[in-house]
């Protein structure tokens, strides 16, 4: 309908006519979109008022304002409307807002689902998997999967793995995909949080404890493999096939000439946090630790270096 039109159906009072004209001019004006959208929202109820309150909200979000535009887009999630936008520019949710949207929800059960990606987002899995049980009683397949992940987050492996699998016996390769994104993380969770070598492990025990944490990498990185390609996602297999850091550098020329350079205390951090070559490098430079011998030999064969 030509915007003359809809400006003259406007000024007789069709609701309609003013959301119209409000979507039209959100790109270019969101100003002047908003004026019809205020008048729209005072004569709209139900769900209609969410999806106006959340279209003010874009307004506001086109001008950078992004204090006004969190405001309408929680009245948007209050009116029925869900909306991912609100959690988004949301850093602190308030016990009144968490009661308020719960009560929401009851009538909107998707913003059970974006409450629980909120926390899940904000490292708070317990809580990410509260709600999104919320979201699954209501229907919501997609909550069945996150909280899976949730699951993963807290510690809870056998019960996410369990989840997972019968989705994906149900015919839901989504679940397939996110299997392999979490053997994947998984494996790379190995032997993260301590670094032997400084730890000034004993060789025999350094070679034992590695060689079993490299050995267990190797069988999830199998894994994470095997279930992205029953996804149907073969490059992401070939890729996780592929990755395991012990296999990656075939000859020392390979290392990165930055990762030559960085200090002792970043290949520290780094060792901690489970990279393998950052060990390889410190045994070359910290050659009076205990294991730095055990080290040097250890990965010069699983990089296969000469």
């Amino acid at each position: 309908m030509p915007q003359r039109e809809l400006i003259t159906l406007s000024k007789k009072g069709f609701v309609d006519a003013k959301v119209c004209l409000g979507k039209e001019l959100l790109e270019k004006s969101p100003y002047a979109s908003r004026s019809f959208l205020l008048e729209a929202y005072e004569s709209s109820s139900g769900k209609r008022k969410g999806y106006v309150a959340y279209l003010i909200g874009l307004t506001y979000l086109k001008e950078g304002k992004k204090v006004e535009a969190r405001r309408w887009f929680f009245k948007a999630n209050l009116n029925g409307y869900p909306n991912r936008e609100f959690f988004r520019l949301t850093s602190y949710l308030s016990l009144k807002e968490i009661k308020k949207l719960k009560e929401a929800a009851e009538r909107a059960p998707k913003i059970y689902l974006y409450m629980g990606d909120y926390f899940l987002e904000g490292a708070l899995p317990d809580a990410a998997f509260y709600y999104y049980q919320f979201a699954v009683r209501h229907g919501i397949r997609e909550a069945r999967l996150k909280s899976a992940v949730a699951l993963f987050e807290t510690g809870n492996w056998k019960l996410a793995y369990s989840i997972l699998t019968t989705e994906y016996e149900k015919g839901d390769k989504e679940a397939a995909k996110l299997l392999g994104e979490l053997f994947e993380r998984k494996a790379f969770s190995v032997g993260k949080g301590s670094c032997l070598l400084v730890e000034r492990v004993p060789p025999e025990e350094f070679l034992l404890q590695r060689g079993r944490q490299i050995k267990e990498r190797a069988l999830l990185l199998k894994k994470s493999s095997e279930w992205f390609s029953k996804a149907g996602l073969k490059e992401e297999a070939e890729r996780v096939k592929g990755l395991s850091e012990f296999y990656s550098f075939k000859r020392r020329e390979e290392l990165k000439e930055e990762w030559l350079k960085l200090p002792e205390e970043e290949l520290e951090r780094l060792c901690e946090e489970g990279k393998l070559w950052a060990e390889y490098l410190l045994a070359l430079r910290l050659k009076e630790l205990p294991s730095s011998r055990a080290a040097a030999f250890l990965y010069g064969k699983l990089f296969k270096l000469p």
